[in-house]
């Protein structure tokens, strides 16, 4: 079984979203906390533009904590309305 780290654990801790440098630092602190699978998330245009314009970082981080990212998701919330 492979037990995940929610990317909730950097927006409680970071804010929504996290910066690039609060990202960095949330992948290490998951697997500092004994992770190895994480979840990462690009939260709002800005932000989704900022993990696109830096993947070789964000992956050089992850492999350099020694974690595997099991799933990345992407919330727009610009894109979602409560009108039928």
């Amino acid at each position: 079984m492979k037990i995940t780290c929610c990317w909730m654990y950097a927006i409680g801790k970071y804010g929504f979203p996290p910066t690039l440098d609060e990202t960095l630092q949330a992948i290490q602190d998951m697997a500092d906390m004994g992770f190895d699978y994480i979840e990462l998330e690009g939260l709002g245009a800005d932000n989704l533009r900022e993990v696109i314009d830096n993947p070789e970082r964000i992956k050089l981080d992850c492999q350099q904590a020694g974690v595997r990212v099991s799933d990345f998701a992407l919330v727009l919330p610009e894109l979602i309305s409560t009108d039928e």
